[in-house]
């Protein structure tokens, strides 16, 4: 019982020793740490914000900042023998492509891609639409991509996604975390999806990208940046605005 109380305290500790890490990093790239906007007055304050910001790692934090959001871009996976075209219009549509996209032909898939993972000989599809109060999605799965085949569907998900990463485990093991219109999951192919933060307050800042920094997932969004740090039984989110 003792030594199960001394890790809780120690995780407890190192949580915090995290913490004051993330908010030193952050204060160096010109961002102070807010209270996450929970009442509607300030969700809409963060959502008026006509700043949005855009994260990348080479290796250490790159913030990117824009005015009026990031424009859609085609995502593309050469596989050497077939090109992957995937297209987002939101509402409009999308679909994904092979080697050339053509607006006024049908797509190989519809959906509004979001993102494509190659793990292995697999790519992984990722597509969703999140508008007015409707947020969902899918993962689907082309299996040895150099031969194109219809995508098959391995789980549908209860937020749209919006961008996503690739994390690998100390045992070796990939998995594909995104970041969604409210939430952050992890799923691990082909057996579970975890839900890392759910209902979360960046519903309508438009996550624009995930970075995972040591044990934390930065996200960008309008207004600022969202951490959100597992830990043993939830998850804490902090939010960061520019100063």
């Amino acid at each position: 019982m003792k030594s199960i109380f001394v890790f809780i305290f120690l995780a407890f500790l190192s949580s915090l020793v995290r913490a004051d890490d993330i908010a030193d990093n952050m204060k160096k790239r010109g961002f102070v740490e807010k209270p996450v906007p929970t009442a509607s007055a300030d969700r809409s304050k963060a959502n008026q914000d006509p700043r949005s910001f855009r994260l990348s790692l080479a290796p250490s934090l790159i913030i990117e900042q824009r005015e009026r959001g990031f424009a859609r871009e085609n995502l593309v996976f050469d596989a050497g023998t077939v090109k992957y075209i995937g297209v987002n219009q939101g509402e409009f549509g999308g679909g994904l492509y092979l080697n050339e996209y053509k607006a006024n032909e049908a797509p190989f898939f519809r959906g509004n891609i979001q993102a494509l993972i190659p793990l292995n000989d697999d790519l992984y599809i990722l597509s969703g639409l999140s508008h007015l109060v409707s947020s969902h999605g899918a993962i689907h799965v082309i299996r040895n991509y150099k031969t194109p085949t219809q995508p098959v569907r391995v789980t549908l998900l209860p937020d749209a996604p919006a961008a996503a990463l690739v994390r690998e485990g100390n045992d070796g093991k990939k998995s594909i975390v995104f970041v969604g219109s409210s939430s952050l999951m992890e799923f691990t192919p082909d057996s579970r999806l975890e839900i890392i933060a759910f209902d979360a307050f960046w519903y309508t800042l438009y996550p624009s990208s995930v970075v995972k920094q040591n044990n934390s997932y930065f996200i960008g969004i309008r207004s600022g940046i969202a951490v959100v740090t597992p830990n043993l039984r939830t998850s804490s989110v902090r939010y960061f605005v520019p100063e």
